[in-house]
């Protein structure tokens, strides 16, 4: 089931939505370990397509995080590998050399009415965090 919903992620997204992985991004392999954790290990077109940016490593690494996590809630963590290695980081931003727990943070309420403005890196200022406490930022 794992395989299925990283695959899933992986598959374009319908016009006129972006997807948040990079064109060509295949998945090696995935598994689950005895402490509740996934590896997933995706081929290195995940790394050298990515367009940069922390907001866009965000939304790729969660993607695959959160898709997972919500599916299977029995999951704690979920690591990334490419190419079967440990990445820090993917594109220059997302600490991925330890297993990340999920973060709705960046996931739309599917319930909500659509967001007419399109999404942004929030701004620093009072009040206004930079990103979810999972998320190691660099």
């Amino acid at each position: 089931q794992a395989r299925r919903i990283v695959e899933a992620q992986l598959e374009p997204a319908p016009a006129p939505l972006l997807s948040a992985i990079p064109p060509g991004t295949t998945l090696r392999s995935v598994f689950l370990t005895q402490s509740s954790e996934a590896f997933v290990d995706l081929s290195r077109e995940v790394a050298a397509g990515h367009p940069g940016g922390a907001l866009n490593e965000i939304l790729t690494v969660y993607a695959i995080v959160d898709a997972l996590t919500t599916n299977l809630p029995a999951l704690t963590g979920v690591q990334i590998l490419v190419d079967g290695h440990e990445v820090d980081p993917l594109a220059g931003h997302v600490d991925l050399r330890r297993p990340l727990s999920k973060s709705t943070a960046w996931v739309e309420d599917p319930g909500a009415a659509p967001s007419t403005v399109p999404p942004t890196a929030p701004a620093a200022g009072p009040g206004t965090p930079e990103a979810p406490a999972s998320v190691p930022i660099r």
